[in-house]
């Protein structure tokens, strides 16, 4: 690559500073090739915002970058990497003989993601090398982990070496990645681990895995395991979120026994839960006492199946839909966490029809004291909310469900009248309607596909009511203010500080 030689007219440190607020890494990047000092000084700001790589071509050119010349002063400023790169389940290794990335075996691929049989074995023993010299890396994601220490086990050893991440999330756990789990030198306060894979056909048991750790994890995720026995407690564990657990009957004094200090508990798609034997079985022992909660959320029968759910600020409950006893189990969890924030889903993984007519039944009733509802729904009408309500968000999306079933794609879920009703345009004429409706609403958000979001505040006078729209920032500073910002639980527990 051939730089220009004239520096630039404005000041190193002008110019320093501005690389760290360019919208994209590729405009820092871009920037960084317009001279010999940017180039330089620029690898820090292009570093600071984490690292993401899904095809092998981009993680063998983030490698070459990473070791060109004095590869540990480049390293030193990596904090956060991604390993995004998908491998194929069909049990194949790598070719000792080959170093393409393409081969006649899966030229049916054109996606550029999946990391066949054939994947450059070079390109990890880069990988593991930029490892070994990344003195301060923090956050560290490998998908895909369990098949791509098959490939070269120098990864593994580089990756269990490391001694200053302190989150790490892994996809499909073997005998390797478990192996690096129980090894690795970081003193780790966020796990994140999913054991579900292709080749891997029986959910792990989770206390094997993190064993090692129980005196430093503050935040723990686990994805298709089994609970089994945890006999030791957690106690600084404040955040647990488990996903695709497998336990007919959930034991939530062994539970609270490993995780004595939550804060933030997450229970979602069980595996095979029995709800109703669930939650009779944890009733007496829910009945004496037990968390007092920031967060709660999962799956409704998940949640039931805690005998009795613990008081929590926030509450956030998937797989609502049009049925008599999913109603009636919403109406009970509610009642018992007895929120002030309340979020509901419907159209999330279960895709079943939220009828018109019951959306005043999700509303919150006058015993409980929610002041802040998000509905997350795809519905055509929405009902007003109570009147204790200070903030109302409601999201639509296109993506989730229509009367005739599960969309199969993003097109196919859109809904013109749907889009039309909620146009820009009238959209303050239906946050006066919703005012109108409850003396105590001061914010409404309104955040529908297709459509720019908008955020509202009433100001009541004696005789008036005045709607008027926040700009942008404020808005997103209130939602997030407010815990209420959309909440990807699928990358670990962000939401919880």
């Amino acid at each position: 690559m051939t730089l220009p030689s004239a520096s630039p007219r404005l000041g190193r440190d002008v110019l320093h500073e501005l690389m760290y607020h360019l919208p994209r890494q590729s405009d820092v990047f871009s920037l960084m090739r317009t001279s010999k000092t940017l180039w330089d000084s620029g690898v820090k700001p292009l570093l600071d915002r984490g690292v993401t790589v899904e095809k092998l071509a981009q993680l063998s050119s983030f490698c070459d970058f990473m070791l060109n010349g004095d590869g540990r002063s480049r390293s030193v400023h990596l904090r956060k990497l991604h390993v995004a790169i998908r491998l194929d389940g069909d049990g194949a290794r790598y070719d000792e003989e080959s170093d393409t990335e393409n081969s006649d075996s899966n030229a049916g691929s054109d996606d550029g993601t999946a990391f066949h049989a054939s994947g450059s074995k070079d390109t990890l023993r880069k990988l593991a090398q930029v490892l070994q010299n990344a003195p301060n890396l923090e956050e560290l994601r490998l998908d895909s982990c369990e098949e791509l220490f098959e490939r070269h086990m120098d990864l593994a050893k580089s990756v269990t070496a490391l001694t200053t991440v302190r989150r790490l999330l892994v996809s499909s756990i073997g005998p390797l990645a478990a192996k690096m789990l129980d090894n690795i030198k970081s003193t780790l306060i966020e796990l994140d681990v999913h054991c579900g894979s292709e080749e891997i056909e029986e959910p792990d048991t989770l206390f094997p895995l993190v064993k090692s750790h129980q005196a430093s994890l503050e935040k723990l995720s686990a994805w298709y395991v089994e609970l089994d026995t945890l006999p030791r407690p957690f106690p600084r564990v404040t955040a647990l979120a488990l996903r695709s657990f497998f336990d007919c009957i959930l034991d939530v004094a062994s539970l609270q026994r490993a995780f004595p200090s939550l804060r933030y508990l997450e229970l979602s798609e069980p595996g095979d839960l029995e709800a109703d034997e669930s939650r009779e079985a944890n009733r007496p022992h829910a009945e004496k006492g037990s968390w007092t909660l920031a967060h709660l959320c999962g799956s409704l029968n998940a949640l039931c199946g805690l005998g009795m759910a613990p008081h929590a600020t926030k509450l956030e409950v998937d797989h609502v839909w049009s049925e008599t006893a999913t109603l009636a189990k919403l109406r009970t969890v509610v009642s018992e966490a007895r929120p002030s924030h309340l979020v509901l889903h419907t159209g999330h993984l279960v895709f079943r029809p939220l009828n018109i007519n019951d959306i005043p039944g999700l509303l919150p009733t006058g015993d409980v004291p929610v002041t802040h509802l998000t509905l997350n729904m795809c519905p055509n009408f929405l009902a007003g909310p109570a009147d204790k309500l200070l903030m109302f968000v409601l999201r639509l999306a296109y993506d989730l469900e229509d009367d005739e079933g599960p969309s199969t794609s993003r097109a196919s879920g859109r809904r013109p009248e749907l889009l039309a009703a909620y146009a820009e345009t009238l959209q303050q004429d239906i946050v006066r309607e919703l005012v109108k409706v409850t003396s105590s609403l001061q914010h409404v958000v309104l955040t529908v596909s297709g459509v720019r979001t908008t955020y509202w505040v009433a100001r009541r006078a004696e005789t008036t009511i005045d709607v008027d729209e926040l700009d942008g920032a404020s808005g997103r500073a209130l939602v997030q203010r407010e815990g209420l910002a959309y909440n990807d639980r699928s990358i670990g527990i962000q939401v919880y500080p």
